[in-house]
């Protein structure tokens, strides 16, 4: 081998160079987890709109079929009612 060609390193120069990886390791780590983090905030964001967008749309459609048991009930109620002021009538029977 050529000794010209090879560098001696040292414990401490090993150690540094690892410091160094270690760091550059860690700050991508914690750039992959912001990321991460981001799309996931994202997913939920999607997921709650669009619960809350079908959520609306029952709600609107119960809505109506309550209007319109509503106004079934108040029809029977009044006809109910008129039944009941003409078997009130005198000379009726």
């Amino acid at each position: 081998m050529d000794s010209a060609n090879h560098e001696l390193v040292t414990k401490s120069d090993l150690a540094v160079a690892l410091a160094a990886m270690k760091a550059e390791m860690k700050a991508e780590m914690h750039e992959q987890l912001e990321q991460q983090k981001f799309e996931m905030l994202e997913r939920v964001e999607k997921v709650e709109t669009t619960l809350l967008n079908e959520f609306r749309k029952w709600a609107v459609r119960l809505e109506t079929h309550v209007k319109v048991h509503d106004l079934e009930i108040s029809g029977l109620n009044q006809r109910l009612s008129f039944l009941e002021d003409q078997g009130d009538t005198p000379g009726k029977a």
